[in-house]
């Protein structure tokens, strides 16, 4: 899989293949985006799903006469053919900008100042994923979802300036489950991946499960202490905010508020 050598260099094709394109009067502003990452979901501690995400995007806006036009673009990353796309946006916009009225608000750019910024990782190679990760669930019904890769941001202007930076992470987010329904979640993230780190989390895990299956006690209405794992506490508080009681959720069906909202429940 390609990593951030590979993303840095794509957003340097089409610096180099933009910026010498414009003509007096014109100015431009470049903004990019690029992923170079493997996925895996799983259940039962087996792999459901495993792939890879290459993508990368760009986003241009041109600048001339009072007007403004911005266009984004995905990119394949065969250097010719970028480039080749690159000269088309930018005729493309060219014939719509003169279409377009004057924009007041317009800000073309004006600073120049340069930053590379670069967060190498040490993630275990993509064959060595599912080992890695499922290896020490095994006998356990373990699901959710693991992620690793780079991500990359970048920006660029005719007025000189340059500023790049490139991260490679990882994200394993996973519960444990047993027969009667309940599970304990867990979720962590880094730049270095340390498997016994991972194990240790998933036997703690296993050793409070049997605290889940004993046999409910069903409480008479009062008050109690509980305590609330921050894992269960990061699931709990989007219920009682926007993606629990804003509009949009409602309106969405979304929201765990709706049979308030409509009067089915009380």
């Amino acid at each position: 899989m390609n990593g951030l050598g590979d993303l840095e260099n794509r957003f340097d094709t089409l610096t180099k293949a933009l910026f010498p394109e414009l003509v007096s009067g014109e100015e431009l502003s470049l903004g990019f985006m690029g992923e170079a990452s493997t996925f895996m979901r799983f259940n039962g501690a087996k792999v459901r799903q495993i792939g890879e995400v290459d993508l990368a995007y760009a986003v241009l806006r041109l600048f001339r006469d009072g007007r403004s036009l911005e266009v984004s673009f995905n990119l394949s990353g065969e250097a010719g053919a970028d480039r080749d796309l690159a000269a088309r946006v930018l005729s493309r916009a060219r014939e719509e900008l003169g279409l377009l009225p004057p924009d007041p608000y317009r800000l073309p750019p004006k600073a120049a100042g340069k930053s590379r910024e670069i967060h190498p990782g040490s993630l275990p190679a993509s064959s060595q994923v599912v080992a890695e990760v499922l290896g020490p669930a095994k006998g356990l019904d373990f699901v959710g979802l693991y992620s690793q890769g780079s991500l990359a941001r970048g920006s660029a202007s005719s007025a000189g300036a340059r500023h790049w930076f490139g991260t490679e992470n990882f994200c394993a987010d996973w519960s444990l489950w047993i027969p009667n329904g309940r599970a304990i979640k867990a979720c962590h993230a880094g730049q270095a991946w340390d498997g016994a780190v991972h194990t240790r989390r998933i036997e703690e895990a296993r050793a409070r499960l049997e605290a889940l299956g004993r046999p409910e006690k069903l409480l008479s209405p009062g008050d109690y202490r509980a305590y609330i794992c921050p894992e269960a506490l990061a699931e709990i508080l989007p219920f009682f905010s926007w993606r629990g009681l804003s509009e949009q959720s409602l309106q969405e069906g979304q929201s765990a508020w709706l049979a308030l909202r409509e009067g089915r429940k009380t």
